[in-house]
């Protein structure tokens, strides 16, 4: 069983990297600007620059921001997605029907992978769910800017997300899945990619 849940495992980061990419070529290829972000200590990582988009629905990703780490390892990163549609996001459709999908660099074991000081690194991809609850990995929405007609509320799954609003997403990760980024060494990058039922898309890279 233990054997079959890993295949199981494995075939599905191939689809959700395959998924991945797949969008953001897509994004690439209308023009998105995405950041090739090289970081120091001393840089506020909240100085990140929006996306831009040319003939798609945009949602704005900016602000990236790494909440908590233990050395390279991250525990929790935030940023802002800000929705430029016109229209709005129920709450419901972005609680089950949006997709949050992250590529980063993870610790694993393996021969033929790079190897950075005692670490092994392979890239990898998640899709992170939304939860109000303290589990890990998740997804929760801890401020909304702008906001004012139909008050989001998640967790009553009420209210809206309109057109100029800006959400602050924090994304928290599992113990056994924590991303690797030590931009001191340019080593790790996050690759964000946030879609909606509404057909509205947001892209960002930090490496």
């Amino acid at each position: 069983m233990a054997q079959g849940w890993w295949v199981l495992g494995s075939l599905s980061s191939l689809l959700l990297f395959g998924i991945l990419f797949s969008l953001l070529f897509d994004c690439v290829s209308n023009y998105v600007n995405v950041v090739d972000f090289k970081v120091s200590q001393s840089l506020d990582f909240s100085e990140v620059p929006s996306t831009s988009y040319y003939g798609v629905k945009p949602i704005q990703l900016t602000g990236f921001k790494v909440e908590k780490r233990a050395g390279p390892l991250v525990e929790k990163i935030s940023f802002n997605a800000t929705y430029v549609d016109i229209g709005e996001v129920r709450a419901p459709d972005l609680i089950y029907g949006s997709n949050l999908i992250i590529a980063y660099m993870k610790v694993v074991s393996g021969k033929g992978k790079k190897r950075v000081r005692n670490y092994i690194l392979a890239p990898s991809v998640m899709w992170i769910p939304y939860s109000s609850k303290h589990t890990a990995p998740r997804w929760f929405v801890e401020s909304v800017y702008n906001e004012v007609i139909e008050p989001l509320d998640l967790e009553s799954e009420s209210g809206a997300w309109n057109s100029g609003e800006t959400l602050l997403i924090v994304v928290e990760f599992a113990r056994d899945d924590r991303p690797y980024f030590d931009p001191t060494d340019g080593v790790g990058f996050f690759y964000i990619l946030l879609d909606l039922p509404t057909g509205a898309c947001g892209v960002m890279a930090v490496k």
